[in-house]
């Protein structure tokens, strides 16, 4: 193939459009920036369309996944066993009889001999690989994000027998393929870190869109705003954040901290929040919109996101609301625990606490958040610091180009 002529893609994800964030969203902006760049020749969603506009044009081939609680009975055991066999003879129907990814697949080859398929969701549908890339000789990329190779632990040997033959192996940070190793996986023979960036230039324009702007008058007034904006699940760690904030408005009744998100830990975070008698201090906002989230942002003094490891049952690939608070100049503490500590520059562009132990960490918290106050040209100099450095290695264009350059 002549070395001028730039490789193109074919995406597989779980989701169009993205709905949880994270992985998710990585997915759209890799689709978003090869439709940009003209390498993009399709983007399969394994989920039924919604219609919606995403800036490129994309497909839907619905494929079977069995998680626990997404099919109606699965909290009763016989329904789940049944709805499990369900589930395999739907899987079986769709590489065997239905086959239409394969077809289209095969389309799409025809438009161009030398694509490359990338995998993204490889932990819900493992079987798309070698049931389909590798019996129809497709070149393809895998994408690891680090929950996924803890959940397909239990799995054994069909992570290293996909990645042996793929033509490239993607981890969405060092710490992801560390986790990789230690879980004895074997190396792949291309393996390339790719951080899921930020778009600067637009996440800027949203934050100077949003300066000046109220879009949160729950908020009670204050001259301090810690903010945290996530999944509100037990690994990010906003309990260790609640408990530190418990300290800090002790001697700094000013300062009050926004929560946005939702997930599994909503209800005991309120219940914590209530039993540590913040109501007044804390105020859970919910979801969040795009401009939302960056009009937060922009307000925030300190964004904290106290990451922890939760025994090897999960973990935080990398962390980009970091990336999102530090183009925002919103110095941000993180837990010292997977990526995070790639997306912080600890003491530079924000702080990395301890989150082995609670006590620790919400000590490191609380003494953090006290400096951050305490010394407002610190505050401003590690937020500029932090915006620099996103745009600087964090740009998801640039990394994204330096990428596929080497297809």
């Amino acid at each position: 193939m002549d070395s001028k002529v730039r490789r193109r893609f074919v995406v597989l994800c779980e989701e169009l459009p993205p709905q949880s964030g994270g992985v998710a969203q990585f997915t759209h902006d890799i689709c978003s920036f090869l439709h940009a760049s003209g390498q993009l020749l399709a983007a399969i969603s394994f989920t039924p369309p919604s219609g919606m506009d995403l800036g490129f044009p994309y497909e839907s081939i619905p494929l079977p996944d069995r998680r626990a609680g997404r099919r109606l009975g699965d909290s009763f055991w016989p329904t789940r066993k049944f709805n499990s066999a369900l589930c395999y003879a739907q899987t079986e129907w769709s590489y065997r009889v239905a086959a239409r990814l394969r077809r289209r697949l095969a389309e799409l080859r025809k438009q161009n001999d030398g694509m490359v398929v990338w995998d993204t969701s490889i932990v819900h549908h493992p079987q798309v690989v070698q049931r389909v890339l590798e019996r129809d000789g497709h070149r393809y990329w895998l994408l690891f994000h680090g929950l996924d190779l803890i959940s397909a632990q239990a799995a054994g040997e069909w992570v290293s027998s996909i990645c042996k033959p793929a033509d490239r192996v993607v981890f969405n940070s060092e710490a992801t393929r560390q986790l990789y190793r230690d879980l004895g996986y074997v190396p792949a023979v291309r393996e390339s870190i790719c951080y899921p960036g930020i778009d600067v230039a637009k996440a800027r324009a949203a934050i100077d869109a949003q300066r000046g702007k109220n879009l949160f008058p729950q908020l009670p007034p204050h001259r301090f705003l810690v903010v945290s904006v996530c999944r509100l699940v037990k690994r990010k760690g906003i309990d260790l954040a609640l408990r530190a904030m418990q300290r800090f408005v002790r001697s700094h009744p000013d300062a009050c901290y926004a929560i946005a998100g939702s997930g599994s830990e909503l209800p005991a975070l309120k219940r914590l929040c209530t039993a540590l008698e913040l109501d007044g201090k804390v105020v859970f906002v919910g979801q969040v919109s795009h401009d939302e989230k960056y009009n937060l942002l922009a307000q925030a003094d300190a964004f904290v996101m106290p990451n922890r490891s939760l025994g090897g049952r999960d973990f935080e690939g990398f962390g980009i609301s970091f990336l999102e608070a530090g183009v925002a100049e919103a110095v941000a503490i993180g837990g010292r625990h997977g990526g995070a500590c790639e997306a912080l520059e600890d003491g530079v562009t924000g702080f990395t606490v301890d989150t082995d132990s609670d006590d620790v960490a919400v000590a490191q918290i609380v003494q953090h958040l006290e400096q951050l106050y305490a010394d407002p040209p610190l505050r401003l100099a590690m937020g500029r610091a932090a915006a620099d450095r996103v745009a600087r290695e964090f740009d998801i264009g640039r990394i994204l180009q330096n990428l596929t350059a080497t297809a």
